[in-house]
């Protein structure tokens, strides 16, 4: 196509008929309107075309010569190679992106995870904090408590010591039984206070237990009176069947837990009895896988059960 917008030349050949129509004749279509002059270059689409059908068109002004390179393809053999040409940098630019968005969206996972994580392991440091606080609190709270739960339990004692030791005027035989009930009882719960303020044996699992051979019938006796003024109350009688060999029989072990075991056991016995019901207390001698002797204290009683 010259400057002037004839054409001189079809490339590739056209039949006749179409070079008939075309040659010598300007291209108004083509170049801008105006000063009738195509630019130095460029590019455009059109509808109409001397191709007969959509085309695209790309134009280059040669220096120096009065024509200008031209160039015009069928608009969907255009588009056709044009996708052939990006089909592949667009597929990977598609499946870069892709996996762009999937690995923010697991990177923003992760850290949210992580930031789960960072505030339970701070809520747990918090709670395990608090808990130190609260369980010294504890510790300081029973320490001063001591002195406050000795002081009248040892006056108790000190007291019924009193009262057996005087003889002007001497307990009749019951007054005094009840003095010593109240004297054995003291020593329990004063041996029970002392585990109790014990925290750093009881808290760690490693309460000394202090075993020793001790006579079986005294240990139930003292369990017995323990629970005898409950039993009264509530009109539960306590019946103890001994065996022959109770009265000299010896049970290896810790006499206060020995005790703490029997007055418990027996203390529910009563509370969860009937009235006018019975609580018994028995023993048997057993043996023992390695053919050693064991003794079994069984309590029984007349209730419907825990």
């Amino acid at each position: 196509i010259r400057d002037d917008g004839y054409l001189i030349s079809l490339y590739p050949a056209a039949p006749q008929e179409t070079q008939d129509m075309l040659y010598d004749r300007p291209r108004s279509g083509i170049a801008p309107s105006g000063n009738g002059q195509l630019g130095r270059s460029g590019y455009a689409e059109g509808d109409a075309s001397i191709l007969g059908q959509p085309a695209a068109y790309a134009w280059q002004r040669l220096a120096h010569y009065p024509v200008t390179m031209f160039v015009a393809t069928p608009l969907a053999e255009y588009r056709h190679a044009w996708w052939q040409a990006v089909r592949v940098p667009f597929a990977l630019m598609l499946v870069l992106g892709v996996a762009g968005v999937v690995g923010l969206r697991l990177l923003q996972t992760r850290q949210q995870a992580l930031e789960a994580e960072r505030r339970r392991a701070e809520a747990a440091l918090t709670e395990k904090r608090l808990a130190e606080q609260a369980n010294r609190a504890k510790s300081e709270f029973l320490s001063r408590m001591s002195h406050e739960l000795r002081t009248p339990l040892n006056a108790m004692l000190g007291f019924a010591q009193l009262l057996e030791l005087d003889g002007t005027p001497a307990l009749d035989a019951r007054h005094a039984q009840w003095v010593a009930q109240i004297r054995r009882a003291g020593w329990h719960l004063l041996e029970m206070i002392n585990d109790v303020l014990d925290l750093s044996r009881i808290e760690s699992g490693t309460l000394k237990l202090e075993f020793e051979a001790l006579r079986l019938e005294p240990l139930l006796a003292e369990s017995m009176a323990m629970v005898e003024a409950q039993a009264r109350e509530r009109g539960v009688h306590l019946l103890r069947g001994l065996s022959e060999d109770d009265g000299s029989l010896r049970v290896f072990g810790d006499a206060t837990r020995i005790k703490q075991i029997l007055t418990n056991l027996l203390s529910n016995a009563v509370k969860y009895n009937r009235s006018g019901g019975e609580v018994r207390l028995a023993t048997r001698c057993l043996e023992g896988p390695d053919g050693s002797v064991r003794v079994a204290i069984e309590v029984s009683d007349d209730g419907l059960g825990m």
